[in-house]
């Protein structure tokens, strides 16, 4: 058999070859998430991880959810959630920041900075009425923010993003779900993005409302993403449903 390489073929050099099957390593290598550690995986790695940081923390369970993209060919894709344990400050360890200063302590400054300018922001957007002088001062306290229902106070940190695939989302389930026409159901979701501005004090349409997100939180496949934005509009339309006439006044 002659020994010979077509010269219309290409052959590919050795280290190339190398590369694409380390490339292919890699690619199956991560195609197969790691499996979901059991309840009791989870307590012990929660203990390991306190044990490890040297500080003065409680160990917290978080579970992050992610949101449904799309591969280049259209296909809806989700990643799995995922629940890592995650070291917090306990109530000695935020002493110890006080403590120490420096940059701990302005990380810690940051925070508090952050859920303060939040809580305003979610004031201005239920309100375009307000500025510097006749904001609601006396509930962008500390103690004000602790003491509003847990909705409410996170609703502020819902991103602007966050919103606006609610509503496109809502839109698509709902008009399949309840077989109205998209214009009607894009109305209510305007309401629902604009967190009932628009009628606050019509109680007849707030509660048509809230059986609206029921239907769509059961019907939504995508009800872990958007669960802190049915959560805060709930609650704040219970809010407004239970204020009294002469409550509604002294807040306008």
């Amino acid at each position: 058999m002659n020994d010979y390489t077509n010269s219309n073929q290409e052959v590919p050099e050795e280290d190339d070859a190398n590369e694409a099957a380390e490339s292919d390593s890699r690619e199956t290598a991560t195609s197969a998430p790691t499996p979901a550690p059991t309840p009791e995986e989870l307590a012990a790695i929660c203990a390991e991880v306190k044990a490890r940081i040297k500080f003065n923390v409680a160990v917290k369970p978080v579970v992050f959810n992610f949101k449904t993209t799309k591969d280049e060919n259209g296909i809806s894709y989700k990643r799995d959630s995922l629940e890592i344990p995650c070291p917090m400050p306990n109530m000695q360890g935020l002493v110890d920041i006080l403590e120490a200063g420096g940059p701990q302590l302005e990380l810690l400054m940051d925070a508090v900075e952050s859920v303060v300018t939040q809580t305003a922001r979610s004031f201005i957007s239920d309100d375009e009425s307000l500025n510097a002088t006749n904001f609601p001062y006396d509930k962008l306290t500390w103690e004000a923010i602790a003491n509003m229902p847990k909705p409410e106070r996170s609703g502020g940190g819902i991103a602007k993003e966050v919103w606006d695939d609610f509503e496109t989302d809502y839109i698509a389930v709902m008009v399949e779900a309840t077989g109205k026409e998209v214009e009607r159901v894009s109305r209510a979701a305007k309401i629902l993005k604009g967190k009932f501005q628009a009628c606050k004090t019509d109680m007849e349409v707030l509660g048509f409302l809230v059986d609206q997100l029921t239907i769509y939180i059961e019907a939504t496949s995508r009800a872990d993403e958007f669960a802190g934005c049915v959560a805060f509009l709930v609650d704040k339309a219970d809010k407004l449903m239970n204020t009294t006439p002469a409550q509604l006044l002294e807040a306008l």
